[in-house]
């Protein structure tokens, strides 16, 4: 990996840190690989994934010809599939179809965020479905996907190129888990005290999300792993 893309990729998440602060939890507990063009699988659905753990996996020849709003864009949305918890959500669903329905759900909150380019993702309209659904609202109406994405694990669509990740044992699953569930409670609450103190600074979604995390955090139910805990979890509402 050249330096230059380290640097790239560095400076892209101070950039997003400072413009989004409410995320500089998870922005700063993710781990990078990065994957030389000739490296990255063919026909992969995408150039840049994550797993559940919050290890991201990208192609280099993505980050050079990304600008750095571009790559924010990036960034933005491989963390919104980590904090929803799109991962534990996915439930045996179809993982294409699921990992569309996630994205449009997450449309809104990045392309308010970082609206210079527009949002480069599937979105509602392009599904021509309405705004303001969660993602089990999406996948229930989504017609025969034909959008091609591949997010990663952390979006329940496994990536082939999380097979160039390196191993990580059991114990450190373990960590990164709870490390991932950390993160997930501290940009809740942190997305809670900037939209009390700047209003409208955050986007909407994402307030409505952080309001039922903090409600799932004071019950002590830390993240729908039973379908009672998951139905206080409702996060893009």
């Amino acid at each position: 990996m050249s330096a230059t893309s380290k640097e790239k990729l560095a400076l892209t998440r101070a950039i997003l840190v400072r413009k989004q602060p409410y995320l500089a939890s998870a922005a700063w507990k993710l781990l990078w690989t990065i994957v030389k063009k000739e490296d990255w699988p063919p026909d992969a659905g995408g150039e840049i994934a994550s797993d559940e753990f919050g290890r991201v996996v990208v192609n280099e020849d993505l980050i050079q010809r990304c600008d750095i709003d571009q790559l924010a864009h990036h960034l933005c949305h491989e963390i919104g599939h980590l904090i929803r918890g799109h991962f534990q959500r996915a439930q045996g669903r179809d993982p294409k179809a699921w990992n569309v329905a996630g994205d449009a759900a997450m449309a809104e909150d990045i392309s308010q965020a970082w609206p210079r380019r527009g949002y480069p993702g599937v979105t509602p309209k392009t599904l021509g479905m309405p705004k303001g659904l969660i993602a089990e609202e999406y996948y229930a109406k989504l017609p025969v996907v034909q959008v091609r994405v591949c997010c990663g694990s952390a979006a329940g669509n496994k990536h082939p190129a999380e097979g160039l990740l390196p191993p990580l044992p059991g114990d450190k699953q373990a960590e990164r888990e709870g490390l991932m569930t950390t993160a997930r409670v501290e940009v809740a609450l942190a997305v809670r005290a900037e939209h009390k103190a700047k209003p409208g600074s955050v986007p909407g979604s994402l307030v409505r999300w952080a309001e039922e995390t903090v409600v799932v955090q004071q019950y002590g139910c830390l993240y729908g792993f039973t379908d009672k805990t998951y139905d206080l979890y409702e996060d893009d509402i």
